[in-house]
């Protein structure tokens, strides 16, 4: 179904384009069902003018299934289903069907076009249904109207379709509206989970979701990227002398240093701890090199200011890794955190960009 479905509404996710879509081709199957059932009763107590009527109305039904398969519009799907049994519903009324019973199916009509068409456009159908009702019920003396119905029945009959449609706009509101804010939850909750919560940046789970698309894109384009893995030098020290509640100022203030060095399409990641990741689309070792020191002396020249008043010097060692030396996204990474190794070890406050 969901390859089946071209277009749908954007207020609505994909499955629930699938699912209105396939609730709206069981209906019309079971509409067919029906309609073939009644048309061979017709035919068979002699009523063949209400039998073709029948079969022409499943026939119709057939078809609006097969353009829905063929082209796979759900919108085209859902108004011929609205639209398309509202003048057969006309006809139950004024004919009544097989001893009056025809118009006990406009009871199904509010049911489905709620359910498959939404509030407004579910409103406007069961009020078209209601109000064409009312006035072909005071048609009832003309010669074109074969049925018979009591000024008792017509009073309950419209005083029951109106309290139904109102009780299936009061549901399908009171659904759309739960369904909003699940889908604002499952939002949130999904930006929470790929987010870091101190700093705001994409998260380790995130990041190797990026540096896995970039390593593709890449690839196809025969393109390059570079990583910086960066760490802040003698951090530990930061906490144990100034408390883990400084620690965490570090942490922010660092991401917003390297925020204002960073340029609009490179994106900054926290891995973990005191380590950072700056992915850098579309370019090489030297340029990686470059944007490295920049950042490197950002940090070194803009200290952090406590909230107590204190200055706390800073300095990152960055490790540099381009996708020309591997392809490979996680053995990227490796290599990266390898050189940021040697620049740790071989004094902090610097950049190893080569082996």
């Amino acid at each position: 179904m969901r390859r089946l479905v071209r277009t749908h509404d954007p207020r609505l996710t994909v499955e629930e384009s699938e699912q209105i879509c396939r609730v709206s081709v069981l209906f019309n199957l079971v509409a067919v069902c029906f309609l073939g059932f009644f048309a061979l009763i017709a035919s068979k107590t002699g009523d063949r003018h209400y039998a073709l009527i029948l079969v022409g109305v499943m026939t119709l039904t057939l078809c609006n299934i097969g353009l829905f398969l063929t082209f796979g519009h759900m919108r085209q799907l859902v108004l011929t289903t609205c639209l398309g049994y509202l003048p057969f519903c006309m006809f139950l009324l004024v004919s009544g069907g097989q001893n009056n019973t025809g118009i006990l199916w406009y009871y199904v009509y509010p049911i489905m076009v709620y359910y498959i068409a939404g509030l407004r456009l579910g409103a406007l159908c069961s009020g078209l249904l209601i109000v064409s009702a009312i006035f072909l019920m005071q048609l009832d003396n003309q010669a074109f109207f074969q049925a018979h119905y009591s000024s008792e029945f017509k009073l309950r009959f419209i005083s029951s379709m109106t309290v139904m449609s109102i009780m299936g706009a009061m549901l399908e509101h009171s659904r759309s509206k739960a369904q909003h804010h699940l889908m604002i939850l499952a939002k949130r909750l999904h930006k929470a989970a790929q987010t870091d919560d101190l700093t705001g940046l994409p998260n380790r789970r995130l990041l190797q979701v990026i540096l896995h698309d970039q390593a593709s894109y890449a690839q196809q384009t025969d393109g390059d990227f570079t990583i910086l893995l960066c760490d802040i030098d003698h951090f530990k020290s930061v906490n144990d002398r100034y408390g883990h509640a400084v620690g965490d100022q570090a942490l922010r203030h660092l991401a917003q240093v390297m925020e204002t060095a960073m340029r609009k399409t490179d994106i900054l990641c926290r891995w973990g701890g005191e380590e950072f990741v700056l992915v850098l689309p579309d370019t090489d070792t030297t340029c990686g090199r470059e944007m490295a020191d920049r950042l490197r002396a950002k940090v070194e020249n803009t200290p952090l200011i406590t909230t107590d008043g204190e200055t706390i010097e800073l300095t990152i060692s960055c490790g540099v890794a381009s996708c020309r030396e591997n392809k490979d996204p996680d053995q990227l990474f490796r290599l990266a955190d390898k050189r940021l190794y040697r620049a740790k070890s071989t004094g902090r406050n610097r950049i190893v960009a080569s082996d």
